[in-house]
């Protein structure tokens, strides 16, 4: 970032002098001086000319790990027999690599029933069909989540109903929740026949909320509640895994995930009703026999229910499974490397940065959560919200701010770090809640939130060096100490 803006947000002019203070420095802009900053954190000074010295962070975001050479071997094995199809097997007796992949998920997970599917967002749709959600139902959902989840809202044909997140907490608004929750149901009960209400939970980029707050809402209102695990596969709230905790989990296997076999998910659950439901729904074809962790009673339900239940063809097909299958031994191993890493990147990337004026400060926030004792994470991604302020206690124009940090998001990118910024139109795997105007839905307490935050993917990085995310932290350093001098021109613009 190499200028300044003027009041319409455009980008001129070139980046004075900048410095910044550590996480410990006061926030009392009037109780520190040069000589206080001096002995706490050394002034970096940058020359106009700056710019063209600057490091640039060369490594592929877009890059995944290759597959590993026993996979290969396998998937060509699998090629050669021309057996993808799950129900293909030589006998009845024979598994195929979808159900063990199911079993190996199964146990992982820590739940009795597992099936595989082609995406976790059909899975979504599948597990609020085997909670009979229809149209006219209702559905409440975070309003920070990705395009798949409404998405499988409105293909059961349901209503979306969004529930704030906060930015405090990068997660769903427990009081809010509760608000609509009873708004929705009055709304359900008032019409004939009445209609079903129920909870999407999406752990949005691996953030877990108060989840004790949201059991007991869960348990006071006898609530079925999906749990949207398409970034927590491997996160574990008191010890259980999360997609366990309610009616039904999915998770995601799709190339951007934890494990990556380019497409797919799998639905898991404790309940016999829901397994039995969602198999059929997959595209089974009556063949319930071939899900090994189906019981005799469970195959004799399903029979009944066979001609009751649509087939949606959404199966896990075996090369996907086998995938799987050779990454899911490592994947504790994988998520200690992740953990890790954005251990390295909240150490290192600086809280405050001050104007070479004194008279602007940049924060960018993270999301303090590694003292939740009750959570082991499995961190694929990195969010801050940044916040501009200003020494007088006046306000930046909303328009302005927008400019700056759309060109703050722009500079990264121009120095190597791929990121999103969730205040932007649509763009690529990001959009929000403003642009699915399908589900006349809206949060507009969620918006404090979205307008300010970046974030920065990290699931393709297991294999890189810590230097490389010191790197990292320190062109985004380099980047908010910018911002906050571009921010000078707009409040002097008479």
């Amino acid at each position: 970032m190499t200028g300044s803006f003027d009041s319409f947000g455009s980008f001129i002019g070139a980046r004075p002098r900048s410095r910044h203070l550590g996480d410990s420095d006061s926030e009392d802009w009037g109780a520190f001086d040069d000589d206080a900053t001096s002995a706490q954190n050394p002034i970096v000074v940058e020359d106009a000319e700056s710019s063209s010295t600057e490091v640039c962070f060369k490594k592929d975001f877009t890059q995944p790990d290759p597959i590993s050479e026993t996979c290969r071997d396998h998937i060509l094995h699998l090629l050669t027999t021309g057996r993808l199809f799950r129900y293909q097997t030589q006998t009845a007796e024979h598994g195929s690599a979808v159900d063990e992949a199911e079993a190996a998920i199964a146990r992982y997970t820590g739940a009795r029933y597992a099936v595989g599917v082609n995406s976790c967002g059909c899975g979504l749709f599948l597990a609020l069909k085997s909670l009979h959600v229809g149209p006219g139902d209702f559905v409440l959902t975070n309003a920070w989540t990705l395009a798949p989840v409404p998405g499988a809202v409105a293909h059961t044909g349901a209503q979306v109903v969004l529930v704030d997140c906060l930015r405090d907490t990068h997660s769903i608004c427990v009081a809010d929740l509760e608000r609509k929750w009873l708004e929705t149901v009055a709304q359900a009960s008032a019409q004939q026949p009445p209609r079903r209400v129920v909870l999407l939970m999406s752990y949005m980029r691996g953030v877990v909320p108060d989840m004790e707050a949201v059991l007991n809402f869960v348990k006071r209102h006898n609530v079925d509640m999906v749990e949207d695990c398409a970034h927590t596969l491997g996160v574990r709230w008191r010890g259980r895994m999360l997609g366990t905790l309610g009616a039904v989990g999915v998770y995601s296997t799709q190339t951007n995930k934890i494990i990556n076999s380019g497409e797919g998910g799998f639905i898991v659950t404790n309940r016999d009703d829901i397994i039995e439901r969602a198999v059929i729904h997959s595209g089974s074809y009556g063949h319930f026999k071939a899900h090994k962790m189906l019981s005799s009673a469970n195959i004799d339900r399903m029979s009944a229910l066979y001609q009751q239940v649509p087939n949606f063809s959404m199966r896990m097909h075996n090369v996907a499974a086998t995938l799987v299958l050779s990454q899911i031994c490592s994947l504790d191993d994988k998520i200690a490397v992740f953990n890790k890493h954005l251990d390295l990147l909240k150490q290192d990337v600086v809280a405050n940065h001050v104007s070479s004026s004194g008279d602007v400060l940049v924060r960018i926030e993270t999301l303090e959560d590694s003292d939740r004792g009750d959570v082991s994470n499995a961190h694929t991604s990195f969010q801050f919200n940044v916040l501009v302020s200003r020494r007088d206690n006046g306000s930046v124009p909303k328009q302005e701010e927008a400019a700056m940090l759309l060109a703050f998001s722009e500079a990264l990118k121009g120095r190597g770090v791929s990121n999103a910024w969730f205040g932007s139109d649509w763009t690529g795997f990001t959009s929000t809640y403003k642009h699915w105007k399908y589900t006349n839905a809206s949060s507009e307490g969620t918006d404090e939130f979205l307008d300010t935050l970046i974030d920065i993917p990290l699931y393709h990085t297991a294999s890189w060096s810590d230097e490389d995310f010191l790197l990292i932290a320190r062109i985004i350093n380099e980047e908010a100490l910018a911002l906050a001098n571009t921010v000078l021109s707009v409040i002097k613009t008479p």
